[in-house]
């Protein structure tokens, strides 16, 4: 009988609960690989650290300003490991793999310890084994189901390939200028637009005060701004200033919204601005001094 046994890879490539996420990419890159089951020191499977729950991870710590912190502060993130036992028939493992979304399926022992891993290509370089009519029926049906899964997450990967060219147009060299930062105010996240309209290369913004792209002159507007953000979550558009790394002040119209964590606490802001042209600077403030006539609202 084909059984799990026969096909798993023994002593899969882990990584430990303790391991920081820069040993993780380190990993992943030095090993080629997309994915590695993360264990405790007491042998406990966490679950298992995909590429794209990295990334997560990798951007969550640019909040926190921790890029070495512990890979079991993130484990919430981790994906979901199915097991199977070592006697466990293939078509059960087919079944698994298909239910794992990196189709990634651990093999234990009868004590329930971990002894081997099994992805689709090891079934594939062990499928000459012998198998009966009923056995061969039930494979083909389920690689079948696999085959119209891969095909899904084939049309999800284009989906995925649009949403990352619209990312780099919108966020990145879009019109508007884009940053965050954390609760001290420190840049985290600068796109190419913002480096690119103050002076500087790109990721030469990141780990700088906030206050270093606005002069002193609006120093406590943006205070006050920052204040309100972390009280009311937003503040609307209003004009202000921004400095360039030569020291050019450029005139700017800017929104900000707070970022909070999972417990609803403050962690800190991301804000759009673009440039502003004096004469349609101009032209609105004009605006507004006829309207607050109009209404009484502007005092001398």
């Amino acid at each position: 009988m084909a059984v799990a046994k026969k096909y798993m890879t023994e002593n899969p490539i882990t990584l430990g609960s303790g391991d920081t996420l820069q040993q993780a990419v380190e990993l992943f890159a030095d090993k080629g690989i997309g994915s590695a089951v993360v264990i405790t020191p007491l042998g406990e499977v966490l679950g298992n650290m995909t590429e794209l729950s990295l990334v997560k991870a990798l951007v969550m710590s640019q909040v926190t300003k921790d890029a070495n912190q512990k890979i079991n502060y993130y484990k919430e993130i981790l994906e979901k490991i199915h097991f199977v036992d070592e006697d466990g028939h293939v078509s059960d493992v087919l079944k698994s793999l298909i239910q794992s979304t990196s189709h990634r399926v651990l093999v234990k022992d009868s004590k329930g310890k971990m002894t081997g891993i099994i992805t689709p290509k090891d079934l594939i370089r062990n499928l000459s084994g012998q198998f009966d009519r009923k056995d061969k029926k039930a494979i083909l049906e389920e690689m079948e189901d696999m085959q119209n899964q891969m095909d899904e997450m084939k049309e999800k990967m284009v989906d995925l390939e649009s949403y990352m060219d619209v990312y780099d147009t919108v966020f990145q060299s879009g019109v508007y200028m884009l940053h965050s930062s954390d609760k001290d105010g420190v840049i985290v996240f600068a796109n190419e637009k913002l480096h690119t309209t103050l002076g500087y290369d790109n990721g030469d913004l990141l780990g700088k005060s906030i206050y270093e792209i606005y002069p002193k002159s609006v120093h406590s507007q943006v205070k006050a701004g920052l204040e309100r953000i972390r009280l009311e979550g937003k503040h609307s558009q209003v004009y202000s200033s921004m400095v360039k790394k030569g020291g050019a002040i450029i005139r700017i119209d800017v929104a900000s919204a707070s970022i909070k964590d999972k417990n609803g606490d403050f962690n800190g802001t991301f804000t759009i601005s673009r440039e502003i042209e004096s004469d349609h600077l101009l032209r609105s403030l004009h605006g507004i001094i006829e309207e607050g006539s109009s209404y009484g609202e502007i005092k001398d």
